[in-house]
């Protein structure tokens, strides 16, 4: 099911169901981040979803909001809970975390993770890949340039496999798809010199389910 328009990056509170007809195979992917074969099959085909909860509480330091993103991913019988938080500056600009997220994920093993808020142009991730889809959504007011309105704000996600060595660098957005508008989650994922691009397609399951 398509996003609708009020379901944004600054608010994914809900579910999503993983649309496997136009997401990319993960299977390229998840090999270089070295899980086996056996399972990369049963990840193939198997159904995932994602429960979102998204809140904001004030940063009285520079008098602005921290975006909590807590979500729920639940595939192939298990779970796995994740919570990643999102600052801005006294500019408003999106901002690193102070410190790396290090976490222990059961198929990755040991990772450190670092988000942010981004727009694309600004992005340390210019790859034509990240881009080509998004939305432009932003309406040019008076008195701003083109090419400064329609940035699209998007979440920027850098994870690095500390046990196998690989680094998942992720763009969180929403693209149209076949005329559909689709929260997408695009990943450039790097190992020695080998680099494989997925993209992941989300379908709108509503709140509460």
């Amino acid at each position: 099911m398509a996003s609708p328009l009020n379901v944004t990056v600054r608010n994914l509170t809900g579910s999503w169901a993983l649309n496997q007809t136009l997401s990319s195979s993960p299977s390229p992917a998840l090999e270089l981040q070295g899980v086996s074969w056996l399972v990369r099959s049963a990840i193939a085909s198997a159904p995932v979803t994602i429960t979102t909860e998204q809140s904001e509480t004030l940063d009285e330091k520079v008098g602005n909001e921290i975006t909590t993103i807590a979500s729920t991913q639940s595939t192939l019988g298990r779970t796995v809970d994740d919570v990643k938080y999102l600052k801005r500056g006294p500019d408003g600009e999106g901002q690193w975390s102070d410190e790396e997220e290090i976490k222990d994920h059961p198929l990755f093993g040991s990772m450190s993770v670092r988000s942010r808020w981004a727009r694309m142009r600004k992005s340390t991730l210019d790859e034509k890949f990240t881009i080509e889809g998004m939305n432009d959504e932003a309406e040019v007011g008076e008195g701003e340039e083109d090419d400064e309105a329609t940035e699209e704000e998007v979440i920027e996600v850098i994870v690095h496999g500390t046990t196998g060595g690989w680094i998942s660098h992720q763009i969180w957005a929403f693209e149209e798809i076949d005329g559909q508008r689709y929260h997408t989650r695009r990943a450039r994922v790097t190992k020695d010199e080998k680099v494989v691009t997925v993209r992941m397609v989300y379908d709108w399951q509503g709140h509460g389910n």
